[in-house]
């Protein structure tokens, strides 16, 4: 008959009955003396019941990096697929620039007004991504216009004096 027991770090451990009522220590990585068997199975995740405090959290060290990545990507995108929609002038690159930025620093009090107008925590986490996700994509969007435009002048518009000269005599 297994029964369940804290192991060091609050794992949850489980034993057979017979090592339960031992009278030396089995821990992490200490073989049992006299032959005995002993079932130990860690369940990192799945902390007691009984154990106070919060559990633990569940990680997403990939999503941000994800998230920006893909969003970057679908700024490129659309810049590629509608050159229409690029700016013409440097200076109205750095207009867009600082027009993604102020709405990128109005969205936290955006966000505080609309987030309390939602009835459930499902339909919240809706809220902010479809706030968030169109919000960061204009501003990488704005970046990609603005280092194009930039590119563009230094290097591939037409020299100062005008128009090219031709090759023929």
């Amino acid at each position: 008959m297994r029964q369940g027991r804290l192991g060091r770090r609050g794992d949850r451990l489980s034993v057979t009955r017979s090592a339960c009522h031992r009278s030396y220590r089995v821990g992490p990585g200490v073989v049992p003396t006299h032959g005995a068997q002993l079932l130990i199975r860690a369940t990192l995740f799945s902390p007691s019941p009984a154990t106070p405090g919060p559990r633990p959290a569940f990680k997403f060290k990939m999503l941000e990096p994800a998230m920006f990545t893909g969003l970057a990507v679908v700024a490129v995108w659309a810049y590629v697929r509608f050159p229409r929609l690029r700016p013409g002038s440097l200076l109205r690159a750095i207009v867009h620039v600082g027009i993604s930025f102020a709405v990128f620093a109005i969205l936290p009090a955006a966000l505080s007004f609309l987030l309390p107008l939602t009835p459930s925590p499902t339909l919240a986490r809706c809220v902010v991504l479809a706030v968030v996700i169109p919000t960061l994509t204009y501003v990488f969007l704005t970046w990609v216009w603005l280092l194009a435009r930039v590119l563009h002048d230094l290097f591939g518009g037409t020299p100062r004096g005008g128009h090219p000269a031709s090759s023929e005599v």
